[in-house]
């Protein structure tokens, strides 16, 4: 282990990298503006990263590199980890997992393929792309759609070998067999060039020109086959791309979200106003915390085979690394500009990106609740995350038999010790905005009563709308450091937050409608299972007389003409409205209350 205090008067306090090893082993490599400052973090017993006090135990030594200012560092921390590839550095040593557009320019007639590394045979790359199932239908869709070839026949400027059968089929263009000169071949490739490069206006525009060429020479069997071509591409822009309406705007966006047990990094690629690609990185946080954001940045350039855009948008927080990334930047390819932008629409493309990488993260990790729930705690604007929910449903039919069931959820899985039911002892009638203060009300004071290391919730779930919730936050209203609430509502599905502005819609497969859904679908189950199970074999005459519309002697007569509540639910409305005394529309009101319940 380290003796910090005897290296520490060593320590310059000038900017380089700092390298810790056992031995000849390089742990980790990191750089700082000031080396001596920054070691000295790692010394100081506040470190979130758990693999770094395990580094920490291992190394023996620190070796440094002092450079001339901040940018020179970066660089050099970036190429010593492509060198040793340090074990306790981020897992960007190597991305040969992520797939690349290769085009085989060096072919007389090139092909398109998906590789999973560069390599410098004088191929043009696009890339790296994550999405890898809709990187293969574009690839398919450009291959059907400009003819072509996927063979890998070495072909000649003027071959007379037999086609194969995707000339048959009309999805290549017969290179093989000198069916399309070098010159239109060559047309095709530099479309796709173009389209992957982002210019896909460029693409479209070039299209629509040389069908209307066409057409006016009166060729129109190219001219149809340009039309389609064209058709294919707009469909495949509209499906890739989101269209910002601003065709000047050419940028890359960079930004991250740390969660509870992963960090996402999402890069947002932008060409003529159009995203054309998201690139999404998830790392472990033993692995990275979101700090060294400047070397992903530069590590992703490296990497890339593409130029870098005329503008490079940060969030936040990257504003510590931001200007050694603009002097990088400048040095390895001019006229870029680095921003942090704060307003505007480039400032709402970072949040749109923070927002990707956030998404990206918990739809990642589905199964993992404490993302989820950070996720839920952000889109409800709670104060905290929550890892105990209570959710509160009320059952009942009328007045008759009215109860309320409450389940208990940690960090996303049913928790049975807890559940309770609650029969409604102080309200007559049916109100269910009353019933659930009362219910509340009761839970709240049982907790205030048991002893100190009894389980609480962090944040009560409430089924139903404004009403309920409102109900549910009087019943807390004098209770020292309350549960935080929500509440969700039938039908449309909206989450209703008293630290929200507005009524929260979230998407269906978003992760958080996924788990207060459950919850809810869970502590309705619940209550409702109680309140069938009270009202037992008392669900005739009695239960038929707290419906709407029928009173003692109509319960009688339709017991009399049906036999059971069970067969007057299953009649339809036209059939219940030829009993004496009941209307059409008293029918579907009828019918529809008795069936929620049996």
């Amino acid at each position: 282990m380290i003796d910090y205090e005897s290296c520490k008067p060593d320590l310059p306090r000038l900017p380089g990298a700092y390298l810790f090893t056992q031995g000849e082993t390089i742990l980790y490599i990191g750089k700082a503006n000031s080396i001596a400052q920054r070691v000295a973090s790692y010394f100081s017993g506040r470190q979130e990263r758990r693999h770094i006090p395990v580094m920490l135990r291992r190394a023996d030594s620190i070796r440094w590199i002092v450079t001339e200012n901040e940018t020179e560092a970066l660089v050099l921390e970036a190429n010593l980890v492509k060198k040793h590839c340090p074990p306790y550095n981020i897992e960007l040593k190597d991305d040969k997992h992520f797939p690349y557009i290769k085009i085989t320019t060096y072919e007389p007639f090139p092909r398109i393929c998906i590789v999973r590394s560069v390599t410098k045979d004088g191929a043009v790359y696009f890339g790296p792309f994550t999405e890898v199932t809709k990187l293969r239908r574009i690839v398919s869709l450009l291959r059907k759609s400009l003819r072509i070839r996927t063979c890998r026949r070495t072909i000649s400027y003027h071959d007379n070998q037999r086609p194969c059968l995707n000339y048959s089929m009309g999805i290549c263009s017969g290179p093989c067999n000198s069916h399309i000169s070098h010159e239109e071949y060559a047309k095709s490739i530099d479309l796709v060039q173009s389209f992957f490069s982002g210019r896909r206006r460029e693409v479209i525009a070039r299209l629509t020109s040389q069908m209307k060429e066409c057409s006016e020479r009166r060729d129109y069997e190219k001219a149809a086959l340009l039309r389609d071509r064209l058709q294919d591409i707009r469909s495949l822009t509209l499906r890739q791309g989101v269209d910002l309406k601003n065709p000047s705007l050419h940028c890359d966006v960079f930004a991250s979200y740390v969660g509870a047990t992963h960090s996402a990094l999402t890069v947002m690629m932008i060409r003529e106003g159009v995203i054309i690609n998201q690139n999404n990185h998830i790392y472990g946080r033993d692995r990275w915390d979101g700090a060294d954001l400047a070397m992903i940045v530069l590590d992703y350039y490296q990497r890339s085979m593409s130029r870098i855009p005329d503008e490079v948008l940060l969030a936040p927080e990257f504003e510590q690394d931001l200007h050694a990334l603009s002097q990088w930047v400048e040095t390895y390819q001019g006229g870029v500009t680095v921003k942090l932008p704060r307003r505007g629409e480039k400032y709402r493309l970072v949040q749109r990106c923070a927002k990707a990488a956030r998404l990206y993260l918990s739809q990642k990790y589905l199964n993992e609740y404490p993302a989820i729930h950070e996720e839920l705690a952000h889109v409800c604007q709670l104060p905290r995350t929550p890892k105990r929910i209570e959710a509160f449903d009320i059952s009942n039919l009328g007045s008759s038999f009215a109860v309320a069931g409450m389940v208990h959820f940690f960090n996303g899985e049913p928790d049975k010790q807890y559940y309770r039911r609650y029969k409604i002892k102080s309200i007559s009638g049916q109100n269910d905005f009353a019933m659930m203060m009362e219910v509340v009300h009761r839970r709240m004071a049982r907790l205030a009563k048991a002893p100190a290391d009894e389980v609480r919730p962090d944040l009560f779930l409430i089924d139903g709308g404004k009403g309920q919730l409102h109900s549910a936050m009087e019943a807390l209203r004098d209770v020292p450091d309350p549960p935080m609430i929500i509440s969700l509502a039938k039908k449309e599905e909206i989450i209703h937050s008293p630290y929200a502005d507005k009524p929260i819609a979230l998407s269906d497969g978003h992760p958080v409608r996924r788990l207060v859904e459950r919850i809810r679908d869970e502590v309705h189950r619940f209550a409702i299972t109680y309140h069938r199970k009270l009202r037992g074999r008392n669900v005739g005459r009695s239960l038929l007389e707290e419906v709407r519309g029928i009173g003692p002697q109509k319960a009688r007569l339709l017991l009399r003409q049906y036999q059971s509540v069970q067969r007057i639910a299953a009649c339809s409305p036209e059939e219940l409205a030829q009993q004496p005394g009941i209307t059409e529309a008293n029918a579907r009101d009828i019918l529809q209350e008795l069936r929620e319940f049996l």
